[in-house]
């Protein structure tokens, strides 16, 4: 795609420019999500639902209802194997220490606003990383702002769920994420 597309002309951007822009991203998103489809295997139950049991996956939020009620949201897939950080700067060491020791999470659900280091620092860290820049990331933001959603997809977020959301937002962007892998893989 040509970089003119994609430049902002003196601070506003066409509507077709934007438009095109954004499209590029949701493409690299595609892409990445191609990446990980080992890392998200689908499992069935007998009724042919999702089943995310025994999936190794990280809840960062600093508030700890927040955390709550995406483990019980998430429960409703299966029975994963959930670890809870309350700040970005815990959150990493945790991500580090099951990458080294061989049991990398396969899903980390990052809030983008919290206390020692943000969200946003720890996807780039993450993305900077050769052995976790395929690790699905969902950011959790209350960050409405567009540009800063484009920001965090172009730096290698898997999706985002703007808050407030329903807690069914959750196992639906999980099962889409998973959904699209195993079309993908089949």
């Amino acid at each position: 795609m040509p970089k003119h597309i994609l430049r902002k002309n003196s601070g506003c951007e066409r509507p077709k420019d934007r438009i095109l822009r954004i499209s590029l991203i949701v493409l690299q998103g595609l892409a990445r999500i191609k990446r990980i489809r080992q890392m998200a295997r689908v499992a069935r139950d007998t009724e042919g639902r999702m089943d995310i049991t025994g999936r190794r996956i990280l809840i960062v939020d600093d508030h700890s209802l927040m955390r709550r009620m995406v483990a019980a949201e998430l429960r409703k897939l299966g029975n994963p194997e959930i670890d809870e950080a309350a700040d970005g700067e815990s959150a990493l060491q945790k991500i580090n220490e099951a990458s080294a020791g061989g049991k990398p999470y396969q899903m980390v659900f990052l809030d983008w606003t919290m206390p020692k280091l943000d969200g946003f620092s720890v996807l780039t860290a993450c993305r900077a990383h050769a052995a976790l820049k395929d690790m699905p990331i969902i950011m959790l933001t209350s960050e409405s702002e567009e540009a800063n959603l484009v920001k965090a997809l172009e730096a290698g977020a898997t999706a985002y769920i703007a808050k407030p959301f329903k807690p069914e937002d959750i196992c639906k962007k999980v099962l889409d994420v998973m959904e699209w892998n195993a079309r993908r893989a089949g």
